[in-house]
């Protein structure tokens, strides 16, 4: 998954989709951008599953002070506010010497229409307040989106808008698609210097694979990855066992 930076970063952000992580923009193709790692989150009621298909919806509290998040599928109205958040969790890679990712471009409203029919894709919300209509959700705060990769739920993308960094948003939606792919395995690709990417995600419970722990369909991401041009920059996979979240923030 061409994550930005895999599957984080500031903002958070981490893309891949199979070479579309992210680094699309810059590179021509969605690679994945990894801006995807700080975050909090629930999903949202009933309703919304039997709305906006297999979306799994729950509350859930990011911390002691912060606002109840509600996550689910998005509806297709607003595959374009998750660009937006792409891009704009993209920026700060400008900060470390990364242009080319921070341009790259954001998936195609064909790839997230692909991903939100399959049931693949995760939005986080903020609560609304009791004076919202019913079955209401305020504007998507942060994205995630998944396939299944050899046996485990591959992390695609994950990014959540800058605004609304360091409130366990990216972790929120990581956890919640941990248990939209079952009981299996976490893996995605990201940069392995960049801070909110390897680093974040090893707070979080992954741990960096080995060549030799590659399984065929890793290898053949990372292998786009590297068609890509994204090897300008270390990159790694990385891997969750099953209930294995850590404390990361």
């Amino acid at each position: 998954m061409l994550s930005r930076g895999g599957a984080g970063w500031p903002g958070t952000h981490h893309r891949r989709l199979s070479g579309r992580t992210g680094e699309g923009r810059r590179l021509g193709s969605w690679a994945g951008k990894d801006r995807g790692g700080w975050a909090a989150g629930t999903d949202d009621w009933a309703a919304h599953s039997k709305q906006y298909g297999n979306s799994l919806a729950s509350p859930a509290r990011t911390g002691d002070t912060d606002p109840v998040l509600l996550i689910h599928a998005p509806s297709l109205a607003e595959l374009p506010t998750l660009r937006s958040i792409e891009l704009a969790s993209g920026t700060a890679f400008r900060g470390l010497g990364m242009a080319a990712i921070a341009d790259a471009e954001p998936p195609s409203l064909a790839q997230l229409t692909a991903f939100q029919r399959a049931g693949r894709a995760l939005v986080a919300y903020e609560e609304p307040g009791e004076a919202a209509a019913p079955h209401s959700t305020g504007q998507p705060l942060g994205f995630l989106l998944w396939e299944p990769v050899d046996g485990c739920t591959h992390i695609e993308q994950v990014s959540v808008h800058p605004q609304h960094a360091h409130r366990r948003i990216g972790r929120a939606l990581i956890d919640r698609a941990e248990r939209a792919g079952g009981p299996a395995p976490l893996t995605l690709t990201t940069f392995a210097e960049v801070p909110w990417n390897a680093p974040y995600y090893a707070r979080l419970g992954f741990r960096t694979l080995t060549d030799t722990e590659l399984t065929p369909g890793l290898r053949a991401i990372r292998a786009h990855e590297a068609a890509l041009g994204l090897d300008h920059w270390p990159r790694v996979c990385m891997r969750r066992e099953a209930g294995g979240a850590g404390s990361g923030t």
